[in-house]
């Protein structure tokens, strides 16, 4: 491959041998406007899907991958640029309709690229050139251009060709390079991929078997630690959830249709992530906003295979399709519980109630502050709602999602993120079922806070009424915040120092009460933010309850009403010979009881 002389007549023989290879698709690419894409990409219109999304090249040959790409504050646009994302486009457009003139665009790239970012100099390299997850998504269109663009091949871009293949050794090279590994991470997922698809399609190369064996333990190791036994992914996010599964799903679509090895139980798991997606859906087709989630409409189209799930279908496509999942509370390992008081059968799908709480620490990425923070949605729209992920962006709003002040749990004053490797493990889920009395119930706890540990528990009487229990238990005393952000749209028309009704713009209402306890707090409203979709910034109000103590609890009564009246006249705890009982009377004089115990 460095005979200028031999290696592209090698090359030129090399390539018109054997069959071509089914390519990977990623599902989590948009075809359908491949096309349109292509044609614009031809004459120097760049798109890709991240903001600013276009990027005008008058030239290819001269172009300046670094200060001609514009400044911004997102970090996804470059970052798809030197990932080739548009050179994926080119090559599912030729799929498509057979222009050569995108493959033609497509080399002009990869030898504008090329000269500009020699491997040897990959260390000191622009950021985003060697990016750990670009330079795997870069070699896998590389891989995917190849198997297209060699059987046109002439003994004229016999020598471009010549130059792929040394490209992608090079990038195999560096791939397979522990330092620049990514272990334990999505990421690394992607290497893997990466690296297999050389060794696979160019089995003939140097070091292809060594390049397998590593692809393929360090594949098996990925995907076994990021995503459980019963198919739930550990990075906190249900937007990951559906991403990653996208990402394998192609991938072992890919190995087996070209009949390569990939480990059994690791193929298991990723075909077991759907099971847990249906649960993950509001009533309005959207995902619970946990971690890195936005509020994306989902539709059957998002899922590859859909139809092997028929409680994801039927939940996706608000009941119309598939089959009525038989659960109405549902525990996903450690990590998530989720309670559904119908499923389309007793009132309209999008206006059931949805209550979701999260904890579960299993490593960095993409972790939030967020242990056992609640999201709840009823009657048409969220009542508290997580912040989301804003979008991968160098600004303040993506900062603070991960901070304990953007979350619906408690933080102690003061301190933002103190979450840390050594911490992983100390946060979970522990209970959730259906008590004797029809009542709906889940704890989970956390170490995460400095010398703390936070118990919270939550009740559901399937009436519109929720009770919050917080135990905090610290080794001083601190300063508590317990925070509950609502949706937009909710105004505070009754604010007391233990009581807050908030009416909606649409006129459903929310109604928090606290709860006498040993420690009395202090509650005020104020503003944060909401992040529906990417790059969007919607004020609305948080309410915050501060108490100072060393060990105490709160407990806070939430209920939810369809309408202004529909909110509480009255609430006790009562302590009784069965245990705690929360006895509330609507303003409509109806009578109430919560078993809290």
């Amino acid at each position: 491959m460095n005979d200028d002389r031999l290696a592209p007549f090698i090359l030129y023989y090399y390539a018109k041998q054997g069959e071509k290879n089914t390519p990977y698709f990623n599902h989590s690419y948009e075809l359908s406007n491949a096309v349109s894409r292509a044609d614009e990409a031809i004459t120097g219109a760049w798109t890709v899907p991240a903001p600013p999304h276009q990027l005008t090249v008058d030239e290819v040959g001269t172009f300046d991958w670094v200060k001609q790409i514009p400044s911004s504050t997102s970090n996804s646009f470059p970052f798809q640029i030197h990932g080739f994302y548009l050179l994926e486009t080119l090559t599912n457009a030729y799929i498509q309709n057979s222009n050569q003139d995108y493959l033609h665009y497509g080399r002009d790239m990869i030898q504008s690229w090329d000269s500009k970012f020699p491997i040897a100099d990959s260390e000191s390299a622009y950021k985003w050139a060697f990016d750990q997850h670009g330079t795997a998504l870069r070699t896998i269109s590389f891989v995917n251009y190849w198997n297209e663009s060699r059987f046109l091949m002439d003994t004229e871009n016999a020598e471009f060709h010549s130059q792929l293949i040394r490209m992608l050794y090079e990038h195999a090279d560096l791939l397979a390079d522990e330092e620049f590994y990514k272990a334990k991470h999505n990421h690394g997922i992607f290497q893997d991929m990466a690296l297999l698809m050389i060794a696979e399609s160019f089995p003939e190369l140097e070091r292809a078997a060594e390049w397998k064996r590593i692809a393929n333990e360090r594949f098996t190791t990925q995907v076994n630690h990021g995503v459980s036994a019963t198919g739930l992914h550990l990075e906190h996010s249900p937007t990951y959830q559906l991403f990653l599964y996208q990402t394998l799903i192609g991938m072992i679509d890919w190995a087996e249709a070209n009949e390569y090895e990939l480990d059994p139980e690791a193929k298991r798991r990723a075909r077991s992530m759907p099971e847990h997606t249906a649960f993950m859906i509001k009533p309005n087709s959207t995902f619970v906003q946990f971690g890195d989630t936005s509020a994306d409409v989902l539709t059957p189209d998002s899922f590859p295979y859909i139809q092997n799930y028929p409680e994801l279908l039927y939940s996706v496509t608000n009941g119309e399709q598939g089959d009525m999942p038989k659960a109405h509370i549902v525990q996903q390992d450690e990590q998530y519980v989720f309670f559904r008081q119908h499923w389309g059968e007793e009132a309209p799908f999008n206006q059931s109630i949805n209550f979701g709480m999260t904890a579960g620490f299993h490593g960095m990425p993409h972790k939030h502050f967020d242990d056992l923070s609640i999201d709840l949605y009823g009657f048409g729209a969220d009542y508290i709602v997580e912040t989301g992920r804003y979008g991968y962006a160098r600004a303040l709003e993506r900062y603070s999602v991960f901070k304990g002040a953007a979350h619906n749990s408690i933080q102690i004053e003061g301190e933002d993120f103190p979450i840390t490797a050594d911490k992983v493990g100390m946060s979970q889920i522990t209970t959730s079922k259906q008590l004797s009395n029809g009542q709906y119930f889940a704890s989970g706890q956390h170490q995460l806070m400095t010398g703390t540990t936070h118990e919270r528990s939550v009740w559901y009487d399937t009436r519109q009424t929720f009770v919050v229990r917080d135990e905090l238990t610290s080794n001083k005393q601190n300063a508590f915040l317990q925070r509950f952000h609502l949706a937009p749209g909710f105004a505070v028309v009754t604010q007391k120092n233990d009581e807050v009704v908030a009416t909606h713009t649409d006129g459903r209402t929310l109604h928090m009460i606290q709860l006498p306890t040993s420690t009395s707090g202090a509650l005020e409203v104020g503003t944060s933010h909401v992040s529906y979709a990417d790059y969007t910034w919607f004020e609305r109000k948080q309410l915050i309850t501060r108490k100072v103590m060393q060990a105490g609890e709160y407990v806070t009564v939430l209920h939810i009403g369809k309408t202004p009246e529909d909110r509480v006249q009255s609430a006790d705890l009562i302590e009784g010979e069965e245990g705690n009982v929360l006895r509330y009377t609507l303003m409509n004089g109806h009578t109430e009881k919560v078993q809290v115990d």
